[in-house]
């Protein structure tokens, strides 16, 4: 049974007569209403259920459906009105044409089902923090529409922020796990899938500060004075009361030297 128009003829013992100048027009009423959910990624993989009708009747039943031409790859008509599906893969982001194939004619949709492209990270700024989190961070990449989540090491950030396709920015957790300062990777999920970007964030321990020597000085300021602790490497500012010493270049981890000012 195949839907469109058709001749009309009369026969009686006299004959047939010529097709009637007004054709009749069969109307398949098989349609696909919805698909949920309604996106998926790119590798597909994804069960969806397609609402609609017609998928039984007229018979014989819809004996399959494809993505963008793709079969899919499970398929079971639980009724007239839905299908259960397992996608295929997509090929290309964007909606994608989906088709009920039927003995009786093919059922086809092309605004019900989208292809979402899996997210790429290409860097992070900035890329190091405290330990205690709490640190803006922009993430640059591509396809974050839909994003869904961003995470540092097994540990969840807060307030993701969609700027663009190209940029989000997310707070970072505390990095509360033993054992857990340093690099940890760096995980964005979306709808099309996740990207991960290896020791994309590092985790500082707050300095300590040991022993100050020599500790103590004239008012004028300009004494060379050696501080011990640990978490050194990267200081960028040092103060006296409420001044800023000079810091002097060379120092590491556990010690650098600093130059007094002018007590206020």
């Amino acid at each position: 049974v195949t839907a469109g128009p058709v001749d009309v003829t009369v026969t009686t013992p006299g004959g047939t007569s010529a097709p009637s100048a007004t054709q009749y027009t069969y109307i398949d009423e098989s349609a696909i209403g919805s698909i949920t959910p309604s996106s998926g990624p790119l590798g597909g993989n994804t069960p969806v259920t397609i609402n609609g009708k017609g998928f039984m009747t007229p018979g014989p039943a819809a004996t399959g459906v494809t993505f963008n031409g793709t079969s899919d790859t499970s398929f079971t008509v639980v009724s007239d009105t839905q299908i259960t599906v397992t996608t295929p893969p997509g090929g290309t982001a964007g909606l994608a044409i989906v088709v009920v194939q039927k003995p009786s004619g093919n059922i086809m949709s092309s605004d019900t089902y989208t292809y979402v492209a899996a997210p790429t990270i290409s860097n992070l700024s900035p890329n190091s923090g405290p330990s205690g989190g709490l640190t803006i961070v922009t993430i640059n990449g591509t396809n974050f529409t839909n994003s869904t989540s961003v995470s540092f090491g097994s540990n969840p950030g807060s307030n993701v922020t969609f700027i663009s396709e190209n940029q989000i920015k997310v707070t970072t957790p505390a990095s509360t796990l033993i054992g857990s300062l340093g690099p940890v990777n760096v995980t964005v999920a979306t709808l099309g899938g996740s990207d991960t970007k290896t020791d994309g964030f590092t985790y500082i321990a707050a300095p300590s500060v040991s022993n100050i020597s020599p500790n103590s000085g004239p008012l004028m300021g300009n004494q060379i004075v050696t501080i011990t602790g640990t978490g050194l490497a990267d200081v960028n500012k040092v103060t006296f009361g409420n001044k800023q010493a000079a810091i002097n270049p060379g120092g590491t981890d556990t010690e650098i030297t600093v130059i007094t000012p002018l007590h206020a």
